[in-house]
């Protein structure tokens, strides 16, 4: 059964901020230890696609052209300019980049007392965040700083933290084992 997250309270301002309502196909009430494995991989899949379709032209270039600055030494010299290749890849865009989702990692962590609508809306306004910086790139001037991190991922990574080392469950090395890549 499809549920919509209950559009009431900081979910209905954050779908109304972000482009909508996102479908996520389980009850989003739901403590993050209850799902399966399966259910775990179906909303990631479900919700970073939906996040990823929000992604305008310029805001996808955008993403490639910061990544592109970061690892200098791994990029190939260009004879073409910055700003006409930027221009030609808002022409024609590839593919956004696909997703790492902990989501699954979180299923299985007995201390994470979070819920599906707790996970969605760290996921749905650290996305609103990444685009508007990416809507402030121009090619030619120094990369956008990042926004830092915000209230709903608090919440999240607070609600889902290691017992024992009391750092958030998605850095742990057993976490990172059981991320999946959504495209």
């Amino acid at each position: 059964m499809r549920l919509r997250l209950v559009s009431t309270g900081l979910l209905a301002l954050i779908a109304a901020s972000c482009g909508g309502e996102l479908e996520v196909p389980v009850d989003v009430a739901r403590p993050l230890t209850t799902l399966s494995d399966e259910e775990a991989v179906e909303v990631c899949e479900v919700v970073h696609r939906q996040l990823r379709d929000r992604y305008t032209r310029q805001q996808i270039c955008a993403s490639r052209f910061i990544a592109e600055a970061r690892q200098p030494n791994e990029v190939p010299q260009f004879s073409t300019p910055v700003c006409e290749r930027f221009d030609a890849c808002k022409d024609d865009p590839p593919d956004p980049a696909p997703r790492i989702c902990t989501l699954p990692c979180l299923v299985h962590a007995p201390s994470c007392t979070a819920t599906v609508e707790e996970w969605v809306a760290c996921l749905e306004v650290a996305n609103e965040r990444a685009r508007e910086r990416l809507d402030r790139y121009v090619c030619d001037e120094a990369i956008p700083e990042s926004m830092g991190g915000t209230p709903e991922c608090t919440v999240l990574s607070n609600r889902c933290r290691d017992p024992q080392s009391s750092i958030p469950l998605e850095l742990t090395a057993e976490c990172v084992q059981r991320q999946v890549v959504v495209d």
